[in-house]
């Protein structure tokens, strides 16, 4: 029986595959594998709470609130993605993947900039833990954000998926022998 549940971000799933979606995708898959249940919230048209037409930022604010009422743990895959105020029943943790729109402003939209320099710094708000993927990304949010110094911990990408990608069994293993 499945005793730790995890509602995961799945506002990426049906949307064409990025970095984060894949993510995403793997993370709930391997949790899966170790016996955790896993609710994937928000995808467009799949998982167990899909959002429809509704956008993921009008989905965060006025529909996931509500679901995150009876699930312990709620998992933020995309760098941002939590609600504005979440119910203090439900553990926050989120994921950060990289600053690259603050470290790099000249590489994104200055609205897209806008609106993740302030998501992000209301999601560090309200996250219990916060993943960074690589101590570098760490070490740049804790200088940004010092208060969520002490709720970080960084767990770099690792769960396979090559299968997903390359589904031929040969090529697979042409890149396995680059390692």
């Amino acid at each position: 029986m499945k005793s730790l549940r995890i509602a995961l971000d799945a506002t990426l799933d049906d949307e064409p595959t990025t970095g984060i979606s894949l993510y995403g995708r793997e993370l709930g898959r391997a949790l899966e594998r170790l016996d955790v249940r896993v609710e994937r919230l928000g995808a467009r048209v799949s998982g167990d709470a899909p959002r429809g037409a509704l956008s993921r930022t009008a989905w965060t604010v006025g529909v996931l609130p509500r679901l995150m009422e009876t699930r312990p743990l709620y998992h933020a895959l995309g760098n941002f993605n939590l609600p504005l105020a979440p119910p203090s029943s439900c553990a926050c943790v989120l994921t950060v993947h990289d600053l690259i729109p603050l470290t790099h402003p000249e590489t994104v939209s200055t609205p897209f900039r806008l609106q993740f320099a302030a998501w992000l710094a209301r999601s560090l708000q309200v996250a219990r833990r916060v993943i960074c993927v690589s101590a570098h990304t760490e070490r740049e949010l804790v200088e940004r954000f010092p208060s969520v110094a002490g709720r970080t911990r960084v767990v770099h990408h690792g769960v396979e998926h090559l299968a997903s990608v390359i589904p031929d069994a040969a090529d697979r293993a042409r890149v396995d022998a680059l390692d």
